[in-house]
C-alpha cells in the first residue's frame, strides 16, 4: 500500500466561537430611554442591606471556635504572686467534699452506697438536713448532676419518689436535682474513656454548673483495660474527673468497689480499699468507706473518713429503712455482744456440746465457737459436764484458773477443742483424791509427813 493510498488526518486547534456584538457594545446605552436613578443613602434598599450583612457577620462570629484556653496555668512567679492573685476558695458542699476537688466513695457490693448518696444529694438540692454529711442545711438549694450507670430509668425514678417522701422539698429537688440514667450518645452506651463522650459531658457540665457532680460507678461508666495500672488509671480516670470538677466548678464524687482483699480487712488503710491500683486513694482529696455491720444485724452500716484534710469526721453506724429507702444516724452504737460473750450467755442451765452451739449460734463459725469454749474454760465461766458437754458452774464449783498474767479470751488454740471429746478429758479434770503411784502424785510420802506433823 503506498502514501497516497493512505489518508492522514492533522488535528486543528478549536476555534472560538465568534458571537455579535450587541448594539450596546457597539454604541454605548441608549441615551434616548430613561435611566434608573442611583439610590439614595436612605433607601430601604440599603438598610435592608445592612441588615443582611449584620445577620452575616453574626453567622460568622458564631461558628468561630471559641478561645483557646491559656496554655498554661498555676505557674505562679512566687509566693509573692501567689498572694497577690485573686483565688476563690473552695467550699465544703458536703462534709468533707469539696469543690474543685474529686472524692471517693468506696463501698462493696450491695451494701447501700447508691442509696445514701442519693439520699443526701436529693436533700442538698432541697436544701435540707440529711445527717451525716449535712449536718445542717444548705444556705441555698444546690444543684446536683447524678450520673447513674447501674440503675435503669424506672429503678431511679421510683427510688427518688420513695425516699422525698422522708426528705422532703420534693418540688425545688425536681428542678435542681439532674439525673443521667442508662446514658447514650449516638447509639452507644455513655463511657467517658472515649475522647467524643467525655467532650460532650465536659460541655454539659461546663454549661449546667453544678455544685455537686456524682459519678455511680466508676466501673460502670469508664472502660479500663487493667484498672491495677496507676498509670491507666491516672490517665483515664483520676484526671478526666478532675477536668470535670474545674471545667465544672463543683465537687465531684467518684463511687467505686472495695476489691475483695478489703471487704474483711481491719489493719488496711481505709483510704487504700478501692478495687484496683493505689491511685484511686493516693490521687484523690478525700475517700469515704461504707460497710456492713454484720454484728448489728441486716441493714446496718458504717461509714468511716478514711482521707480528709482538715475535716474531723468520727466513724458512724447507719441503719437503712428499706420501706422508706433512706439511711437513718444510729446517735448510740447497740450494744454487740463479743462471740466469746454469745457463747458463755447461750447456756441457760443446760449442758450444750459443740453441735449443739453450733445449731443455737449459726451467725459463729466451728472455729470461732471453739476458741470461746476454750477461753471460757480457762476463766472457769464454763465447766465441763461430761465427756463432749459444757455447762455454767454453780458459785462453788466456780474456780479461777490462777495466772501469773491477766487472762485473754481466745488466747488458746483452737485445736483444743476437738469434735469427738471434751476439751479437758484427761486426769487434770478429774475431782476424785489422787491415790498414791497416781500420775499426778509424784510425792505421796512427803504428803503423808505433812499431815503427821499437822495431828502432832
Amino acid at each position: 500500500m503506498t502514501t497516497r493510498d493512505t489518508e492522514v488526518r492533522i488535528p486543528h486547534a478549536p476555534v472560538a466561537e465568534l458571537t455579535m456584538p450587541t448594539a450596546e457594545e457597539l454604541f454605548g446605552p441608549d441615551k434616548s430611554q430613561p435611566q434608573p436613578e442611583p439610590l439614595s443613602e436612605d433607601s430601604i434598599a440599603w438598610e435592608l442591606a445592612d441588615q443582611e450583612c449584620a445577620r452575616l457577620m453574626a453567622e460568622a462570629m458564631n461558628d468561630e471556635p471559641p478561645d483557646e484556653p491559656p496554655p498554661y496555668s498555676g505557674f505562679y512567679e512566687s509566693l509573692k504572686h501567689l498572694h497577690d492573685a485573686q483565688t476563690e476558695p473552695a467550699d465544703y458542699v458536703l462534709t468533707g467534699v469539696r469543690r474543685r476537688q474529686v472524692t471517693l466513695f468506696l463501698s462493696v457490693t450491695n451494701v447501700g452506697k447508691s442509696t445514701i448518696l442519693l439520699n443526701h444529694c436529693l436533700a442538698a438540692a432541697a436544701a435540707k438536713q440529711w445527717k451525716p454529711l449535712l449536718p445542717d442545711a444548705p444556705a441555698r438549694l444546690l444543684k446536683v448532676i447524678y450520673f447513674d450507670g447501674e440503675s435503669t430509668d424506672d429503678e431511679l425514678k421510683q427510688d427518688t419518689l420513695t425516699m422525698l417522701k422522708t426528705i422532703g422539698g420534693k418540688d425545688s429537688a425536681l428542678i435542681n436535682f439532674v439525673p443521667i440514667v442508662e446514658p447514650a450518645i449516638k447509639g452507644e452506651s455513655l463511657d467517658l474513656s472515649s475522647k467524643p463522650h467525655f467532650e460532650f459531658v465536659k460541655a454539659f457540665v461546663a454549661r449546667e454548673q453544678p455544685d455537686i457532680l456524682v459519678v455511680d460507678t466508676v466501673g460502670a461508666l469508664f472502660t479500663l483495660f487493667n484498672e491495677n495500672d496507676n498509670a491507666e488509671v491516672k490517665r483515664k480516670v483520676i484526671r478526666p474527673l478532675k477536668s470535670l470538677a474545674k471545667a465544672g466548678n463543683c465537687a465531684v464524687i467518684g463511687v467505686h468497689h472495695i476489691g475483695k482483699r478489703g471487704e474483711n480487712t481491719t489493719d488496711e488503710e481505709e483510704a487504700y480499699l478501692g478495687r484496683g491500683a493505689s491511685a484511686f486513694g493516693t490521687d484523690t482529696r478525700a475517700v469515704f468507706t461504707l460497710k456492713r455491720e454484720k454484728a448489728l444485724g441486716v441493714g446496718y452500716v458504717r461509714l468511716t473518713l478514711g482521707k480528709a484534710k482538715g475535716v474531723q469526721f468520727d466513724p458512724v453506724n447507719l441503719r437503712l429503712d428499706f420501706d422508706r429507702r433512706t439511711f437513718e444516724l444510729l446517735h448510740e452504737s447497740p450494744k454487740v455482744e463479743t462471740p466469746y460473750q454469745k457463747v458463755v450467755n447461750v447456756f441457760n442451765g443446760k449442758p450444750l456440746g459443740l453441735t449443739d452451739l453450733e445449731a443455737l449460734l449459726p451467725d459463729l463459725s466451728k472455729s470461732t465457737i471453739k476458741r470461746a469454749l476454750t477461753s471460757a474454760l480457762g476463766t472457769g465461766d464454763l465447766s465441763k459436764a461430761g465427756r463432749g458437754k459444757y455447762q455454767k458452774p454453780s458459785k462453788a464449783q466456780k474456780v479461777h484458773a490462777y495466772r501469773d498474767e491477766p487472762f485473754e479470751p481466745f488466747s488458746e488454740p483452737a485445736e483444743t477443742v476437738e469434735d469427738s471429746g471434751d476439751l479437758l478429758d484427761g486426769d487434770e479434770n478429774r475431782d476424785e483424791p489422787f491415790e498414791p503411784g497416781d500420775l499426778w502424785d509424784s510425792e505421796p510420802d512427803e504428803d503423808a509427813r505433812i499431815r503427821a506433823a499437822i495431828e502432832r
